[in-house]
């Protein structure tokens, strides 16, 4: 929300087809390390945590790995939250429930919108102020190698 709270909530999917929320799993995220009072900007879907995690479905599926990237799906067990000040914070499900497993900083202000990518799972591309894309690893919690330069500028000249 606009003060820096998580909510989440489990829907049963009902015999009838329709769904019920389960109100004993549902609620406020507890233990969120976002700061108190600074809205969450942005709740990020992940399609994998590590540049692997495709390999096995594929090969599986038997099926050409671009036609796999149009249909994977978000993965259901982790997603990210990203507050107006910078602060990402990775959440796993875990037998208790949702887990924040780490924290990462950016500038506060400068990221406008992320996206997880679903070529290379463990990546994350940031927005930022003044046009900039920059890529995140989020399996190694650091800004990504990308050979000469970290950052591209979107628009033209």
């Amino acid at each position: 929300d606009n003060r820096g709270t998580l909510y989440g909530f489990k829907l049963d999917h009902l015999a009838n087809g329709s769904f019920q929320v389960d109100e004993g799993s549902s609620g406020r995220f507890r233990e969120s390390l976002h700061t108190k009072g600074v809205a969450i900007r942005q709740i990020i879907g992940c399609f994998g945590t590590h540049a692997d995690t495709h390999h096995r479905e594929v090969q599986r599926a038997g099926i050409p790995y671009g036609s796999y990237l149009d249909m994977v799906p978000m993965r259901k067990d982790t997603f990210y939250s990203l507050g107006a000040d910078g602060v990402l914070l990775t959440w796993n499900m875990t037998k208790p429930g949702w887990r924040h497993s780490w924290t990462c900083h950016f500038d506060a202000g400068d990221v406008v919108s992320a996206q997880c990518s679903r070529l290379v799972p463990n990546i994350m591309v940031r927005f930022e102020e003044g046009a900039f894309f920059k890529c995140f690893d989020t399996a190694q919690g650091r800004q990504a190698r990308t050979g000469r330069t970290s950052s591209a500028s979107a628009g033209g000249a």
